[in-house]
């Protein structure tokens, strides 16, 4: 504090802005991890539903081992391409 009459004491911004770079950047890392388990968690289920319904449909359609790797590949890369255009959004 200074005694000289006229005299006021200031706050750098320095000092205002640290925590609110520090609050932004502990939302930006929790948010990234936050998306990274749900990407994950979408993945497991798209396997889980092809592990489903691939037994029914190569029954049903009499599919052949090659045909049935087809559709499994068929779908990731449909999931591939739809994250690739849902980047664009």
């Amino acid at each position: 504090m200074n005694d000289q009459p006229g005299m006021t004491e200031t706050i750098s911004p320095q000092d205002d802005n640290s925590t609110s770079i520090f609050d932004a950047t502990r939302f930006k890392i929790i948010a990234i991890g936050v998306i990274a388990a749900l990407a994950g968690l979408m993945s497991g289920l798209d396997i889980g539903v092809v592990a489903g319904a691939l037994d029914l449909f190569g029954k049903e359609y009499n599919a052949s081992t090659i045909a049935l790797e087809w559709v499994v590949s068929s779908m990731m890369a449909g999931a591939a391409a739809g994250a690739l255009s849902a980047g664009w959004m």
